[in-house]
């Protein structure tokens, strides 16, 4: 007789973290292609899945999203105790330094 195991593992998810201008920022995009993108990605990242990234330094990263021209890139930095900051380069940059 066969003996079949399974592997367990636990979920992982961060709290999200932004600005207020940032969140503001999202709200008001005009291009509805560039913010469901946005908000898919976050979306995404809250559920533990950071997805396609790239280290700029320093415990930072530019979080890479595909939608088109024109759009500023979004950066993250991991926080402790699960939390994920997300916002533009000098928000994350400044967060990440003094925390």
């Amino acid at each position: 007789m066969t003996r079949i195991e399974f592997d367990t593992y636990s979920h992982m998810s961060y709290v999200i973290k932004q600005t207020e201008t940032f969140a503001k920022w999202r709200t008001t995009l005009k291009d509805l292609k560039a913010a469901t993108a946005i908000r898919r990605r976050i979306d995404r990242v809250e559920f533990g899945n950071l997805g396609d990234t790239k280290s700029v330094g320093d415990g930072v990263f530019e979080m890479r999203i595909d939608s088109g021209r024109g759009l500023p890139r979004v950066f993250h930095c991991s926080q402790s105790q699960g939390g994920v900051f997300v916002g533009w380069w000098q928000q994350v940059h400044t967060v990440h330094r003094y925390s």
